[in-house]
């Protein structure tokens, strides 16, 4: 009996932790064409963490995030959360003046391509 409670407050403690692909936390991710979270919002809402692709026409054409709930996300240049990332539990109003882990005359710009919700 004794092995069985440990066993499940074990689990609990796996779930809670968001380790058995248990849905932890509501995540919300908006992009936005434009800076200041302007123009045509395509928000993803996510009860998961996983990674997403940015759907084909927004692709590379994002300009400013918005982390709606402080959720630890990377942004990857690439498709399938390949190439070059920055990791943030921040929203960004113009991605233009961000170059984490980019090139010191590059930035974030119409260059987000996929993303990982870590929680």
């Amino acid at each position: 009996m004794k092995t069985l409670r440990m066993l499940v407050l074990m689990f609990s403690v796996m779930c809670s932790a968001g380790l058995m692909g248990v849905p932890s936390a509501n995540a919300e991710v908006q992009t936005f064409l434009n800076v200041n979270y302007e123009w045509h919002s395509r928000a993803f809402s996510y009860r998961w963490t996983g990674d997403y692709n940015i759907p084909g026409w927004m692709n590379d054409n994002v300009s400013s995030v918005r982390n709606q709930d402080g959720a630890h996300v990377e942004y990857w240049e690439d498709g399938n959360c390949q190439g070059r990332h920055m990791t943030s539990r921040e929203s960004f109003n113009d991605l233009g003046a961000v170059n984490d882990d980019l090139r010191w005359w590059e930035n974030w710009n119409d260059r987000v391509s996929s993303f990982r919700i870590i929680f």
